[in-house]
């Protein structure tokens, strides 16, 4: 993947493809530990935007160049020979034309392209992904092309989904009353959905926390998905949301990878956010700072005010969950539990359960000697 330099003013994409290179990472070789097949779907492929000759800043190149590195660090690590295959589908003529020149060439990674809309093509899609376990990225440039109830069977295959949420353009547009424009929510979010957004906006929620939380429910319930959560992408300028990335799995281990590359992505992002608002500031006023990007790093309070309200969050649940549990709970399952929350990592987790453990509020029976956090098969035992 491209440094920083190359996504100048559009740090956001950095971010985006920063989550996806690393959990692309951490899937692959979790599967290929007891597989030799992986399946890679880019539902929006594009290139957008790309400013790069060889389209090194495109999702679909972050791909293939990083499933390759696994396959070969395999190889070389254990010997073992292991495979993937890409498809990549693309609705506009001449971002097709350049992504079917791109890939031409590419003789060691079988790929195939489809000419048309994602939404259109679910049953292709699903007979290309379904013999192996499968990561379908969904990035649209708007909030159609991905309906609900048409993605379906695809979110009832066997693997994992990553969906850009378009928050910046969806949320602006909930109530808009033109037929046209509600009908295209009808699509994202399946019928019936602007009673429950209401409701849980007159409850306190914000519109785009709202939404955000309509949004995971239906996608957890038609995918039959256990966990469902996401990330919050900002602005590079302006402490508001650009976009959330959805992720979707069935297994706990997922939730773990992905929080765990969530941590890393926000330390990316507020590296840059402060960056690029300190450029602005200068090219502004025309002042440099003796102390540079300091000086907007420490006025810059978003993240660490997120994060203090879902570690809240997260707390109440691993009581609610201890409570609903008397008879104990395995590690690994609050594992999935707690982490569902965003920006909460499996750290705090393990702090929490120290300090119950030594407040005696919970028993650890496989936890002796030295040990100070609980590890994967633990039962966790409420007193």
């Amino acid at each position: 993947m491209l440094e920083p330099s190359a996504y100048i003013d559009r740090e956001q994409t950095y971010v985006k493809h920063f989550v996806l290179e690393k959990y692309l990472e951490r899937v692959a070789y979790n599967i290929f530990s007891f597989q030799t097949d992986f399946t890679y779907v880019d539902g929006f492929s594009g290139p957008w935007k790309s400013e790069n000759e060889r389209y090194e800043d495109t999702s679909f190149f972050i791909a293939i160049a990083q499933l390759r590195a696994v396959r070969s660090n395999i190889k070389d690590s254990r010997n073992k020979d292991v495979n993937f295959r890409c498809m990549f589908i693309e609705k506009a003529p001449k971002a097709f034309q350049e992504l079917e020149e791109t890939v031409r060439n590419i003789q060691d990674v079988p790929i195939e392209l489809i000419h048309g809309s994602f939404e259109d093509n679910v049953s292709r899609i699903s007979e290309f992904a379904k013999t192996s376990f499968s990561l379908i990225f969904i990035d649209p440039t708007g909030w159609q092309g991905f309906s609900l109830e048409k993605i379906t069977p695809l979110l009832n295959l066997r693997g994992e989904v990553l969906i850009n949420f378009m928050s910046n353009f969806i949320v602006r547009f909930l109530e808009d009353p033109r037929p046209e424009i509600a009908s295209s929510f009808d699509n994202l979010f399946g019928k019936n959905w602007f009673s429950e957004w209401s409701q849980l906006h007159s409850s306190g929620l914000s519109r785009e926390a709202a939404a955000i939380e309509v949004y995971t429910q239906r996608l957890k319930r038609v995918g039959n998905f256990k966990h469902v959560t996401s990330t919050r992408i900002l602005k590079p300028k302006a402490d508001r949301s650009y976009f959330y990335l959805i992720y979707a799995t069935q297994h706990w281990k997922g939730v773990q990878e992905f929080r765990s590359v969530e941590k890393k992505a926000i330390y990316e992002q507020e590296r840059l956010r402060n960056a690029a608002k300190y450029t602005a500031e200068v090219a502004k006023t025309g002042q440099k700072s003796l102390f540079g990007e300091a000086v907007m790093e420490a006025s810059n309070k978003t993240y660490e005010a997120e994060r203090e309200t879902q570690l809240e969050h997260a707390e109440s649940k691993l009581t609610e969950a201890l409570r609903r549990h008397p008879e104990g709970i395995k590690y690994e399952k609050l594992i999935g539990i707690i982490l569902e929350t965003p920006l909460v990592w499996e750290s705090d987790l393990k702090k929490w359960l120290s300090d119950l453990k030594q407040s005696n509020k919970v028993m650890i029976p496989e936890m002796t000697g030295k040990q100070r956090v609980p590890k994967v098969g633990y039962l966790i035992l409420p007193t």
